[in-house]
């Protein structure tokens, strides 16, 4: 996976980490690593998902 240059306002983030998938339910709220893993899930697959309250809605 590649990466991308992120411009947030200086008070939008207070720190960040590199991490594997593996840790991300470790270290996010458990509705943010939804939705970081289905971003995660669609760049991988090339697709795009519609989430409602973090997860993927049918």
């Amino acid at each position: 996976m590649g990466t991308a240059d992120i411009h947030l306002p200086p008070d939008e983030l207070r720190s960040w980490a590199r991490c594997r998938q593996a840790d991300i339910k470790q270290r996010m709220p458990e509705p943010l690593a939804r939705r970081v893993m289905t971003a995660l899930r669609a760049k991988a697959e090339g697709e795009t998902f519609d989430l409602e309250d973090g997860f993927s809605a049918p």
